[in-house]
């Protein structure tokens, strides 16, 4: 896997087109909301897989098949490694970005299960962003502080009382 993650960190993070600096660290910091979003869209999602939602299970017998399987077991793995993200993400650290990296792959891996053109298009999309933030998950890049401090008043001028 590593070996693939340098692959694309290659063509992807370092030879492809850069994004400017401050739409990067917009994207960094705005990348644990986007996970969030991404987990309460999965939970909601499973409402219609394999007939379970506002009915209940009683309908589940009669959907139930391959590809809610699929969706079912795929959709539990990228909530769990979304969840696993989530600190990673709030506070950048490798785990966070590697966490996500896993979870674009069973993205990828159930996208090509269903024969989904469109959803590869959109995973290249996703792995080319994903690949662009990565220096700031591990220690490449520094986010900039938002505000900058404000400067001590000089030590031979104490501020005027009264």
């Amino acid at each position: 896997m590593n070996q693939f993650i340098a692959f694309l960190n290659e063509y992807l993070g370092k030879k492809a087109p850069q994004l400017p600096a401050g739409f990067k660290e917009f994207l960094v910091k705005l990348a644990p909301y986007l996970c969030i979003l991404g987990i309460l869209a999965s939970l909601s999602a499973f409402r219609y897989i394999g007939g379970v939602g506002v009915y209940g299970v009683g309908n589940i017998s009669f959907s139930w098949h391959y590809y809610s399987g699929v969706l079912w077991v795929g959709g539990v793995a990228c909530i769990v490694l979304s969840c696993m993200a989530l600190p990673g993400l709030f506070n950048p650290s490798a785990r966070g970005w590697t966490m996500l990296f896993y979870g674009w792959v069973v993205r990828v891996v159930m996208t090509c299960l269903f024969f989904s053109g469109g959803g590869l298009v959109w995973a290249a999309i996703v792995a080319y962003f994903l690949f662009q933030i990565r220096p700031y998950y591990f220690g490449e890049a520094v986010l900039r502080p938002a505000m900058p401090a404000a400067a001590p008043p000089p030590a031979d001028n104490p501020p005027k009382v009264g």
